[in-house]
């Protein structure tokens, strides 16, 4: 009898903890920190904030724009899944000196976006939402002149985002193939069917008609290179850039990804 309990117990145990995971995987995913609506930000050039209505909750924004000069275009920027736009607004500051305008957003449930993150659809009907208020707020400001960015988690928000609107080039920051193959390549335990968030980057830009530019770190320790250089396969539109030595996390402090970030910028003014 106990020859067969402990082999139960130990399936008993593996299905309660597939169970966890599965229902709580949007509180494993997205990491959000939070902010007052009254927080009062900090940058170096001026900004506007903005508050964009979608189904059952609000999403805050933040805008960086050229006023004195015409812009060349505008970066719409979706950052990773940890903190939130006091830490991540600052990224307007890679693209400003190149004339672009920037706007990035927080995803439900960070900083002073309302709502928590239910299923990727929501994702991506929160980006359209976002879309649609950028294009009703500027107009033909930016008509033809709209870069897509995405970094880790906000790269499959930016190629769905992408392939419905295709922009004047796609920017993936250390993406991944496919996030049911990157969690099955950190926790090989669990099914990939389990995983509710496919966020499927090789799909959205396999049929890709505008440029897609990747960066990717070879020592990245969160999402493999190995996820970047296979993304590029599937389409010869996909240009990979490899960062030799860089981290997850620190990829701007590398002198090579702004030369090249200048370079693609230049090359579509």
């Amino acid at each position: 009898m106990s020859k067969i309990w402990i082999p139960l117990s130990i399936i008993a145990l593996y299905a309660s903890l597939l169970s966890v995971m599965y229902v709580s995987q949007s509180k494993m995913i997205f990491l959000p920190t939070q902010l007052p609506e009254t927080y009062a930000f900090s940058f170096s050039h001026p900004f506007t904030e903005h508050f964009i209505q979608v189904p059952n909750a609000q999403i805050h924004a933040l805008s960086f724009e050229h006023k004195k000069v015409h812009p060349k275009g505008l970066v719409l920027y979706f950052h990773g899944n940890a903190g939130c736009l006091d830490g991540w607004g600052d990224v307007y500051r890679y693209f400003w000196s190149y004339g672009y305008d920037t706007f990035v957003i927080d995803y439900r449930g960070y900083g002073k976006s309302t709502g928590t993150i239910e299923s990727e659809e929501q994702l991506f009907n929160d980006a359209q939402h976002v879309y649609s208020y950028i294009q009703q707020k500027f107009g033909e400001r930016y008509k033809g002149n709209i870069v897509i960015y995405g970094r880790s988690i906000g790269t499959g928000i930016a190629s769905w985002l992408a392939q419905k609107h295709p922009p004047k080039l796609l920017i993936l920051e250390t993406p991944y193939y496919d996030l049911p193959s990157l969690v099955h390549d950190i926790y090989p335990f669990v099914p990939k069917f389990l995983v509710r968030f496919h966020l499927t980057n090789h799909i959205y830009i396999q049929k890709t008609k505008y440029p897609v530019h990747i960066f990717h770190g070879t020592n990245d320790e969160i999402i493999p290179y190995e996820h970047g250089r296979k993304l590029s396969q599937v389409s010869p539109k996909i240009i990979l850039h490899t960062i030799d030595n860089a981290y997850h996390n620190n990829i701007p402090t590398h002198q090579k990804y702004h030369q090249i970030l200048q370079s693609i910028l230049k090359e579509n003014d």
